[in-house]
């Protein structure tokens, strides 16, 4: 039987009223079960705030310029 791979869960923050996806807010689990246990294992150590949320697993991480990101959002 092979492990499980290890997946990397992207967490959303509110800070100041806008969301933030901070790389070190990431999560490494093999599962959503197990990322969502240590989402709240954070917030009771202070690691993560009631704003968190998993909201997916990273697939590839790629440089994007602002630019591209100011469009999308205009």
């Amino acid at each position: 039987m092979s492990t499980p791979a290890i997946q990397t869960f992207t967490v959303k923050r509110m800070i100041g009223g806008k969301q933030y996806l901070r790389d070190e807010d990431r999560i490494h689990a093999e599962s959503w079960a197990e990322a969502e246990y240590l989402l709240e294992f954070g917030r009771h150590y202070g690691m993560y705030d009631s704003t968190c949320e998993i909201v997916g697993i990273l697939v590839e991480e790629v440089e994007v310029p602002d630019d591209f990101i100011k469009a999308l959002l205009n």
